[in-house]
């Protein structure tokens, strides 16, 4: 599987969508946050943000994988070359594996691009996050951990299809959908145990005196059902891009766990099917 790595790799460095990932990257991180520098005058309130736009890329990572891993699979496609690595002797699980490998590279590098943007952009134009250094740490090593599991996701919807346009239309809609129900899913679990902006005022049964209360959300998730609530973000890699750009995720290790289970279980899918896919 090594040789045909480096194939994949030395055709990505090549080609000009991997580069062009990489500077749209750039751009939107550093637009992101010069934009975020001069339209607030340093105000305090921005830099408790800071985290929120190191970790803005993770809802539109699903994006950028989808599309790399499309063009992966559709190059293939459209010029009938799939065949060529299994005439010359080697196995579908290399196969696979080697598209798995690039694209999870790519998607790691255009986080890389983000990333270090932000550190040596952001921490001296807005100062240090709002966050310890453990769970930042934390929150970035479960953002590459999401990345892997889109890579896995689009590597699967990829090899599926038999077209270029197929492929393209199944990564990027299916990304698109992930984030959309995850940004629903998101607006139920964020609803505050109390409601903000509402006092009610009373009077004591007791005393009959007039008191005054902040009311109980009734839109509130709570109990077992807010741990079903998360756990179901968490399995979307889409929702847990909205998660981790929100920092609101109260159970940190479901993160990386169901990170993995997506990780494995579809590409122990993929392999399945991709040995028994008639190829063209």
């Amino acid at each position: 599987m090594s040789n045909l790595l480096r194939a994949q790799l030395r055709r990505t460095l090549r080609g000009r969508l991997f580069w062009v990932e990489l500077a749209v990257a750039a751009v939107l991180a550093l637009t992101i946050l010069l934009n975020g520098y001069f339209g607030t005058n340093l105000t305090n309130a921005y830099v408790f943000k800071l985290v929120a736009r190191m970790f803005g890329y993770a809802p539109l990572m699903g994006v950028f994988v989808g599309l790399f891993t499309a063009h992966l699979w559709g190059c293939d496609y459209e010029f009938g070359t799939l065949r060529n690595p299994l005439i010359c002797g080697h196995s579908r699980l290399a196969v696979y594996g080697s598209k798995l490998c690039c694209a999870s590279l790519a998607g790691l590098a255009v986080t890389g691009v983000w990333l270090l943007l932000n550190l040596v952009v952001g921490l001296p134009l807005l100062g240090r996050p709002g966050l310890s250094d453990g769970m930042l740490v934390c929150y970035a090593l479960a953002s590459l951990l999401m990345v892997l599991a889109l890579a896995a996701l689009c590597t699967l919807l990829a090899s599926l299809v038999s077209s270029r346009s197929a492929a393209y239309l199944l990564c990027l809609g299916a990304v698109a959908a992930m984030v959309i129900v995850g940004m629903v899913l998101y607006d139920h679990f964020s609803e505050p145990y109390l409601v903000p902006t509402g006092l009610m005022t009373v009077p004591d049964k007791a005393t009959g005196e007039l008191v005054t209360y902040v009311p109980r959300n009734e839109q509130y998730v709570g109990g077992t059902a807010r741990v079903a609530l998360e756990l179901a973000l968490c399995l979307l890699p889409g929702g847990q891009g909205v998660l981790l750009c929100e920092q609101g995720a109260e159970h940190m290790v479901l993160l990386p766990v169901c990170s993995l289970l997506v990780l494995v279980g579809t590409t122990w899918f993929g392999v399945r099917q991709f040995r028994r896919k008639e190829l063209r």
